[in-house]
């Protein structure tokens, strides 16, 4: 009886072992299988993902019927309606010209006096939805409508601004743009994709200048994170995300050449620009997105942001304020340097860099 006994837990100890064994092989075999689906789906996303040339025919141009001579010369020029600044985000002088992008307003206002009184200062454009940026190459002048996810072209004759071209599905939220010299391109910043649209002027016997999208850059380590700005620098571009990611890549050839991390009470970051060898940050939030973060600081290295190292200059540039303004983008012409603030009483501030410091700061709007 014990014999048998014996036996029989040993047969089933046997059988006990092989539906393990079996059951161990059949799970390896799920998950090799699920491994090759995971491999397949990504395979199909990036094989689904559309070509840059794609991206590109993507962009619908519509050129706009241009105005003759006379009817320029009979345009009416229309006065900004606004006594104070909504949100701007953007001051630029192009030739004798200084621009405001007054973002929340829903327009683009100009003039010759920059101190003029805003009601004083004629509208360029008022057919964007919370626009961003205005670039120029001196012919063509270019603004990022962010929320219609378009680019406007405008053209100046006779002293006036004409819309001549509407550039139609660029990106997600255009946000930025600026034109280089060098490479004589514009390059515009679809905000939510981390990609970069490279515009340039088609060549052709016609006296209209005519852009056309000669190239998307693609970042993918912020494709789905919000971007608000980049900066060319030289042979080098910096990209500055909301989650506090920077970029470092060459340019035009954009291939990525270092990242950084800033901290997190200053991760919402607007802008990035070099000055007298140090970097100066605009930030619009901390990492959870709160406003009261916002803040201007400055740092010798990008690296040594990301160590933590850095000045907080919020109060320079208005000691006595009663609330927190939000710094947005810095600009510089006339040898002096701008910075345009929201979510405060003053919108536009103009100030020297001198010795590695900001002084002679002036409020201006």
């Amino acid at each position: 009886m014990k014999n048998r006994s014996g036996i029989q837990i040993l047969l089933l100890c046997m059988l006990l072992s092989l539906t393990a064994c079996a059951r161990v092989e059949n799970k390896e075999n799920q998950l090799d299988g699920d491994s090759g689906n995971a491999v397949n789906e990504t395979q199909q996303i990036v094989e689904s993902r559309p070509t840059i040339q794609e991206e590109i025919d993507a962009v619908e141009s519509e050129m706009q019927e241009r105005k003759s001579v006379e009817e320029i010369r009979e345009m009416e020029v229309v006065k900004n309606s606004y006594s104070t600044l909504n949100v701007p985000t953007d001051v630029e002088k192009i030739e004798d010209i200084y621009f405001i992008v007054d973002c929340y307003n829903n327009q683009v206002i100009y003039s010759a006096d920059l101190t003029a009184p805003l009601t004083e200062w004629n509208v360029m454009c008022d057919i964007m939805n919370k626009g961003h940026t205005i670039a120029s190459d001196g012919t063509s002048y270019l603004i990022d409508d962010t929320e219609n996810n378009r680019v406007l072209v405008y053209e100046k004759r006779e002293g006036k601004f004409e819309l001549i071209q509407i550039l139609n599905h660029v990106g997600e939220r255009p946000h930025y743009v600026r034109y280089d010299q060098g490479t004589d391109a514009f390059y515009v910043l679809s905000s939510m994709t981390g990609k970069i649209y490279v515009l340039k002027e088609k060549e052709n016997e016609s006296d209209i200048p005519e852009m056309y999208v000669e190239d998307i850059q693609r970042f993918d380590q912020i494709s789905n994170t919000y971007c608000r700005s980049f900066t060319i620098d030289g042979d080098r571009i910096l990209l500055p995300a909301s989650n506090g990611l920077i970029i470092e890549a060459s340019f035009p050839a954009f291939q990525e050449i270092a990242t950084y991390q800033a901290p997190n009470e200053i991760a919402g970051l607007a802008q990035i620009y070099e000055a007298d060898q140090q970097y100066y940050l605009t930030v619009s939030t901390n990492g959870e997105g709160n406003q009261d973060y916002a803040t201007l600081v400055c740092t010798d290295s990008l690296q040594d942001l990301s160590e933590g190292k850095y000045s907080d200059l919020y109060d320079t540039l208005e000691p006595d304020r009663p609330g927190t303004g939000t710094p947005y983008n810095i600009s510089s012409f006339g040898g002096q340097y701008y910075l345009m603030e929201h979510r405060h009483g003053h919108g536009l501030f103009q100030f020297d860099i001198e010795d590695q410091r900001i002084q002679n700061v002036e409020i201006i709007h």
